[in-house]
Order: C-alpha cells, then sequence, then structure tokens
C-alpha cells in the first residue's frame, strides 16, 4: 500500500512539471546577422583608356586699319580634334555610412592634334592653323553615394597640359604666330565604380577639360597683306570618356557590418 501510494504521488508530480514546461515561452531563435557591405576606404592605384575629342578656337584681332578683313576672318574658326588616351591614376577614398570622398591624380598621355586651313578671299596663300598636346594631368575630389558595391561619384579639380598652336599665313616668310606652353585649367566629371572582389574595381568616366585661353601678339608682315599687329587668342577644350581598373589596398576584411 505504502509502495502504491509512492508511486502514485511521483506520477502527479511528473504530469504537474509537464504541464509548467508546457506553458512556459519557447525562447526565440537569434536574429540573422545584419548584411554585409562594400568598404571603400582605402588607398588604390590603377590604369586607364578611352577616347578624347574637343575643340581648339583660333581668334585672330588687329586694330582698325592694321590688317585687311578678309585675313582676319579666314584665320578665325574652331579646329576639331580627337584622339586615344592612356595612362595611371593613383587615390583616397574615404567612407562614412553611404557617403564616399575622396582625391585623385592621373597622368595620361593624349595624342591630341588637329589643323585646318582656308584662303582669304583676294589672296593665294592660305591660312593655316594647327594645334597639338601629348599629355595632361590632373588633381581632383570626388564625392560619390555608395550602395554596396555600386559608387556613382562627381569629381572635379585642377588640370594642367602641354598644349602647342601654330599660326601661319602663307610661306613661313610671311606671317607665322606660335605659343607652346604648359597650360593650367579646370576639369570637372562623373563616374560610375564597381568592386569586383575586395581588392580590384571597374570603372567608367566622363571628364570635361577647360584649359584656358593663351594670347599673343605678333607684328603683321606688310608682305603678308597687313600692317601694324595682330593679336591671336587660342584656346582648347576636351571631352574625355574611359573605362579604368583600380586594385584598392585596404583591410583584410572586405565588407563591415551595417546596423
Amino acid at each position: 500500500m505504502r509502495k502504491a501510494l509512492l508511486g502514485a504521488v511521483a506520477f502527479t508530480v511528473l504530469l504537474m512539471g509537464g504541464a509548467v514546461a508546457a506553458d512556459l515561452p519557447v525562447k526565440a531563435p537569434p536574429p540573422p546577422p545584419p548584411p554585409l557591405v562594400y568598404n571603400w576606404t582605402g588607398f588604390y592605384i590603377g590604369a586607364n583608356a578611352g577616347y578624347v575629342w574637343g575643340d581648339a578656337d583660333v581668334t585672330w584681332t588687329a586694330a582698325p586699319g592694321s590688317v585687311v578683313p578678309q585675313i582676319a576672318t579666314a584665320a578665325t574658326g574652331t579646329i576639331k580634334t580627337s584622339a586615344f588616351t592612356g595612362g595611371g591614376q593613383l587615390g583616397y577614398n574615404f567612407q562614412v555610412n553611404q557617403f564616399v570622398v575622396g582625391l585623385e591624380t592621373d597622368i595620361n598621355y593624349t595624342d591630341v592634334s588637329g589643323s585646318r586651313s582656308s584662303v582669304p578671299i583676294g589672296f593665294t596663300n592660305a591660312m593655316l592653323s594647327t594645334v597639338e598636346s601629348n599629355w595632361l594631368w590632373t588633381l581632383r575630389g570626388r564625392l560619390g553615394l555608395a550602395a554596396d558595391r555600386v559608387l556613382l561619384y562627381a569629381t572635379g579639380g585642377v588640370a594642367v597640359a602641354n598644349v602647342e598652336y601654330y599660326d601661319q599665313l602663307g610661306i613661313a616668310t610671311l606671317q607665322t604666330n606660335s605659343s607652346d606652353s604648359t597650360r593650367a585649367g579646370w576639369t570637372i566629371g562623373v563616374g560610375l565604380e564597381w568592386a569586383l572582389n575586395h581588392n580590384w574595381t571597374v570603372k567608367a568616366e566622363y571628364l570635361y577639360v577647360d584649359l584656358g585661353t593663351v594670347s599673343y601678339f605678333d607684328l603683321c608682315n606688310p608682305t603678308a597683306g597687313c600692317t601694324g599687329g595682330v593679336t591671336v587668342d587660342r584656346d582648347l577644350r576636351e571631352n574625355i570618356a574611359r573605362v579604368g581598373i583600380n586594385y584598392r589596398f585596404g583591410p583584410s576584411v572586405p565588407v563591415v557590418a551595417r546596423y
């Protein structure tokens, strides 16, 4: 009888414990880790190649009566240029939340050259104008918006290039004007960059470059049909469309958690 009573009590305790355990809340599983996003912070180095095209304006201005109108009119015009460009870049990005700020410098070979010629009305000697520029250096800030591995950015800064201008009326003994100098101007543009993995990124970029105006003065040669002096104004503007690849030096962990 005693054994039966103890067994009944034990059975009752087990039933009550199971009921209480069934009423306890089930612990929820831990939340999934936050999504991982690419971090653009770090130094990078790379190469680029593309196409450059532009306009070089030529303007001849003379004091009244110092040059026949036909010469100044024929000399004034625009030279169209186009060429291949290629080079390398070096820069640094710093990311804060989705915003990326950076600084980039690049040096590029630009095989820019072009010429135009025309014959002033009433003359047999042709006007010839040429332009040539073989390299371009820029120092630009970058401001972008990152969406994980995609970076859309605007860029702008200083542009420097060596530019050669030459103007001639007839043979060289008649009238020549020239300028060969390193010109400083400005550039602005936009770009899109995509991270292939932690270290490698590719980009597509457009830049507009304005290298300012060069003015030089020369005495007119009477044999060329003018007297006194003439001022020649020249300028060069370039459009650059290019693609590039960068190698980024950064921390060993390619991503950061966004909370």
